[in-house]
């Protein structure tokens, strides 16, 4: 399992933190609205995790016949459920999760969600499939957030231009992708060619990501044509 965030400073508790539900009356699992305490650059990631905590909890119960168990769900919720971004926030004696998958394997380890009879049998065959099965849907889960990052506008930071030869950005979106394939059809698919202004002029700019090492994707703005020191792979 990857470690999908950047530890802040000891002293930093500025954060994003949002709360998955489970509501027993519509046995659904929910999440909240983001707060914001501290710095804006991360506001959008706890709500990013806290959406894909519940829409998968939910495709458990709906698409693999998992079992939801409301008492222990309020517990483990109570203890585990509110999402941030923020390692240092823990240090603090306060509890929580870091990441989506992070709050699945805390809900499936402690009972609240459990197989059923309605649970495919290559599922629970036995313990290794069982893993398996939770390994390749954090994996989904980590995808699919790193989709939902790089395509907000507000996760690409740090834009800075050095005119028409070279017009340029950079992202601090730290957010890798699970499956290097997966980011590669993200940085194709968001490739694009648009008309700017740059000094007076009219040029042509294109508009992308480059995958780096780590399956995190780099943002980049630079004049049709121009040649980048490291390609997308």
């Amino acid at each position: 399992m990857q470690l999908f965030l950047k530890p802040e400073a000891e002293t930093d508790f500025s954060r994003s933190e949002v709360s998955v539900q489970y509501d027993a009356d519509e046995g659904v699992f929910k999440a909240g609205s983001a707060s914001v305490i501290g710095a804006e650059e991360n506001a959008n990631f706890a709500q990013i995790h806290a959406e894909q905590a519940a829409s998968t909890l939910n495709s458990l119960i709906t698409e693999y016949g998992f079992k939801p168990h409301p008492q222990a769900l309020s517990v483990i919720l109570r203890d585990s459920g509110t999402i941030t971004n923020n390692p240092n926030y823990f240090s603090n004696n306060k509890k929580g999760s870091l990441t989506a998958q992070q709050l699945m394997y805390t809900i499936i380890k402690q009972g609240g969600l459990q197989v059923s009879e309605e649970t495919r049998d290559d599922i629970t065959a036995n313990q290794d499939a069982f893993a398996e099965f939770i390994i390749n849907t954090a994996n989904k889960m980590q995808d699919d957030i790193a989709r939902k990052s790089y395509s907000m506008p507000t996760m690409i930071h740090d834009q800075t231009f050095y005119g028409i030869d070279s017009v340029r950005g950079n992202n601090n979106n730290y957010t890798p992708f699970a499956y290097r394939q997966a980011a590669q059809e993200f940085a194709r698919n968001a490739f694009k060619i648009k008309e700017e202004t740059v000094n007076g002029k009219q040029i042509m700019v294109e508009t992308g990501f480059e995958v780096m090492g780590d399956n995190t994707l780099r943002y980049y703005e630079q004049p049709l044509g121009e040649k980048r020191n490291e390609s997308v792979q």
